[in-house]
């Protein structure tokens, strides 16, 4: 649902559906989507930061 997102924005999501009352599916992308975000993150900083 969210591979392809920054993790501040799947943070904001995550802060949107608390807001609205959507607890569990918060809970779950915290647990699933968020950490993939920040990994997906870092790979593509670390590619982009690599000497050729």
């Amino acid at each position: 649902m969210s591979q392809n997102k920054a993790p501040q924005v799947v943070a904001r999501v995550i802060d949107g559906l608390r807001g609205a009352g959507g607890d569990a599916t918060a809970d779950w992308m915290e647990e699933h989507s968020l950490p993939r975000a920040r990994a997906k993150a870092e790979l593509l900083d670390g590619i982009r930061t690599r000497q050729p």
